[in-house]
């Protein structure tokens, strides 16, 4: 019971890994466990089976965070079909509606559909995953016996706890801008990236964007689709820090998930607000420093500039600093003077 308040209402991960001690095989039928696995537990015999098989990876699953271990589709199906096969899984009735069949069983059935290997589901505010065997370590050591490295298997484990831990990268609705810190004078550019239950681009998404700062909430419309990406640009809100906030439905209007990104206006000083010339201020530096002032287009002549002071080094005279006391304490008083200004 303590796992799944944990799981449902505290947001946590939980992974199941199947064996002679898992799932109905490990008397879970009927306790609070059951409610939070993505499967239907099995109800009769043989609820575990020693025989070999060769998971399958089914449709569109190799999108999915868990099981794309390559970045293109065609090379995760064929890295899936190269893997050695297991021994042994736990029999069930199926996933749950809502779950993810990540992977299934090549031959064995149940409801008309072949029996899950390894599902993935959201549970209330938290993540499940349920392997329904225990010898996934084949995809590793027996790999090893055709000259096959650790990588792969490696990388599925490392992609499964980032998926139950809720990494960002395992999210289903993306926002972000171009850049994190602006300019007064720069335009934000904002993309949203929503994906279906599959982890596909989903087709036609109701997406709410808003963006809020100090002085209250403004909604973002207008956004347009470019490649599996939609994407806005809006003029700069002004300086101080903001955040965005997506929210996206299918076209059914059920939720896909949400995301959150801050970024940062940042304020010019004196000096940039109005870079341009200012003549009468520069004339008036002229005349108080003795200098001269000349129009843009008509250059003085050699003869209109002042000569140059030449200087010389006629020698050098080296003064250890801690050799006058008087400057010590001096310099001591200024650093505690600078100090003190600085923290007040």
């Amino acid at each position: 019971k303590n796992i799944r308040d944990f799981v449902m209402d505290f947001g946590g991960g939980f992974l199941m890994i199947g064996g002679e001690r898992g799932f109905t095989a490990g008397k879970y039928l009927g306790t609070p466990m059951e409610d939070i696995l993505p499967v239907t537990l099995a109800k009769r015999d043989p609820d575990f089976l020693t025989e070999e098989f060769e998971p399958r990876l089914t449709d569109a699953r190799g999108r999915h965070p868990i099981t794309a271990l390559r970045h293109d589709l065609n090379e995760t199906k064929a890295l899936w079909e190269s893997l050695p096969p297991l021994d042994g899984f736990n029999t069930t009735m199926g996933a749950k509606p809502g779950a993810t069949v990540l992977l299934e069983h090549p031959f064995h059935t149940a409801n008309s559909a072949n029996m899950p290997v390894m599902v993935a589901s959201d549970m209330g505010r938290g993540r499940v995953l349920a392997l329904m065997t225990d010898t996934a370590w084949h995809w590793n050591y027996l790999r090893a016996e055709t000259g096959g490295g650790p990588s792969d298997y490696l990388r599925l484990w490392r992609s499964a706890i980032r998926w139950l831990v809720g990494d960002p990268e395992g999210k289903k609705v993306r926002v972000r801008t171009d850049r994190i810190r602006y300019n007064a004078s720069d335009a934000v550019r904002i993309r949203v990236k929503v994906l279906d239950k599959d982890y596909a681009p989903a087709p036609k998404p109701k997406i709410k964007l808003k963006l809020i700062g100090a002085d209250g909430t403004t909604t973002i419309e207008n956004l347009r689709q470019e490649g599996e990406e939609w994407a806005v640009e809006i003029n700069n809100p002004g300086a101080g820090g903001w955040r965005l906030e997506a929210e996206a439905l299918s076209e059914s209007g059920e939720l896909l998930g949400d995301d959150e990104t801050v970024f940062v206006v940042e304020g010019k000083g004196m000096e940039f607000a109005k870079p341009w010339p200012n003549p009468e201020l520069l004339k008036q530096i002229s005349r108080i420093t003795g200098g001269r002032t000349w129009q843009s287009g008509d250059a003085p002549k050699a003869g209109d500039l002042p000569a140059p002071k030449a200087w010389r080094v006629a020698g050098r005279k080296r003064i250890k600093m801690w050799d006058n006391w008087i400057a010590g304490i001096l310099l001591l008083g200024f650093l505690a003077a600078e100090w003190y200004l600085r923290r007040r």
